[in-house]
């Protein structure tokens, strides 16, 4: 069966913050926050964008590359920002229950935004940003910036993203997430500790979250074959 390739790691940097308090009150040590700098890192413009949920630094969508025009290429609306795309908690790449012992089990978008202003103040210098930029997930933590470091940011801007998760947005979410954490291999989170991956509680999460995320016209067009290096249906809705 062909395999599918890893999430990039090309130019992540990694900075640990010796004790970060969650919004539960929980206090764990060395807890470790991934990003990347695009665009022009001597820039004084400086843009935030966390990612969103599924996505990793090096597939987030960043407006520093040249968009290709039959005209030759353009400058992209942030080449000359410098952007900084943060990894929220628990996406596998920042600090999450994959990488770190114990990790809480509940997380909240405050501590993804305050994690993330600790990378920018206490270990890059940024005191001001021109905007956080997020999609869906990342939108979402755009609002929460707005909220908790109402001065720290000139604008947000959110991207499909709502201000609340809708109750309809709330029952689709633990569908899956009840196949995941129901496996016998999740080990009621302790899987790690076991020294094993949940692989079946993540083909059942992706079997219940595959009909969700693509619509019925790309079902109907069968795009499954555009995706992970054109895997068969079959194996691309167990992923």
């Amino acid at each position: 069966m062909p395999s599918i390739t890893p999430p990039s790691t090309e130019g992540i940097l990694y900075y640990t913050l010796p004790t970060f308090t969650f919004h539960s009150g929980a206090t764990f040590p060395n807890i470790t926050i991934a990003y990347r700098s695009f665009g022009t890192p001597t820039s004084p413009h400086k843009i935030l964008i966390p990612t969103c949920y599924g996505s990793r630094i090096n597939t987030t969508l960043t407006f520093t590359s040249p968009i290709p025009t039959p005209h030759g290429p353009r400058p992209a609306a942030l080449s000359t920002h410098h952007v900084i795309v943060a990894a929220m908690l628990g996406n596998g790449e920042s600090a999450s229950p994959s990488t770190t012992p114990s990790f809480p089990l509940r997380l909240d978008y405050r501590d993804c935004v305050r994690a993330h202003h600790s990378l920018l103040t206490q270990h890059l210098g940024i005191s001001h940003l021109d905007a956080v930029v997020g999609f869906s997930m990342g939108a979402q933590q755009a609002y929460y910036w707005a909220c908790i470091f109402p001065a720290f940011a000139t604008s947000i801007i959110p991207i499909c993203g709502s201000a609340r998760t809708s109750p309809h947005n709330w029952a689709f979410l633990e569908g899956p997430k009840a196949a995941l954490v129901n496996s016998a291999d999740y080990a009621d989170g302790k899987y790690k500790d076991r020294g094993v991956k949940p692989l079946r509680g993540l083909h059942a999460f992706g079997r219940a979250y595959c009909a969700w995320a693509m619509s019925a016209a790309w079902f109907r067009q069968r795009l499954w074959g555009e995706v992970e290096g054109g895997l068969g249906l079959r194996h691309w809705r167990s992923l």
